[in-house]
């Protein structure tokens, strides 16, 4: 017993030491936090409408004219939006597109028709539905994006 208690008498004990142990175990929790984070990913499109339109309703095979806004998914930001990528509302130029001819992603022609003009939805995008492995300018490959998307016109 008595060694026992010199080998814990010799352990320097100061309030650095505790210090430094106590922020390795920190540390060693924050990375397994954002390992869980980054593996948090969308893995099927999620729509959901900000605010509900008043005008006609998109069809596929229509032209619309849109504005979107579209951020780098990050579920540690408020929103799950990261950094801004691009918007129509920087440029003050709409998009104008027909529905189901990708024009921008395959997102856009699933989650846009039965919108109605003056609406605005918010679209959470995996990787297959948006840029996929090749990316687009900006846009690394593989990533989720987070799309607002709001519709200004709807043309037969």
């Amino acid at each position: 017993m008595s060694s026992r208690r010199f080998a814990l008498r010799s352990l320097p004990c100061t309030p650095l030491l505790i210090l430094l142990v106590v922020t390795a175990m920190a540390v060693g929790c924050s990375s397994r936090e954002q390992n869980q984070q980054e593996k948090m990913i969308v893995r099927s499109l999620q729509a959901s409408d900000l605010k509900v339109g008043t005008g006609p309703t998109a069809d596929e095979g229509q032209t619309i004219t849109i504005n979107y806004t579209v951020w780098l998914y990050d579920s540690t930001k408020p929103g799950r939006k990261g950094q801004q990528l691009e918007s129509t509302l920087d440029t003050h130029q709409p998009a104008t597109i027909r529905l189901g001819a990708d024009d921008i992603v395959p997102a856009i022609d699933e989650a846009v028709p039965g919108m109605r003009v003056g609406g605005t939805r918010e679209l959470f995008v995996p990787s297959s539905l948006g840029y996929g492995s090749s990316g687009h300018g900006a846009v690394p490959p593989n990533v989720t994006l987070v799309f607002d998307v709001t519709l200004l016109s709807v043309k037969q």
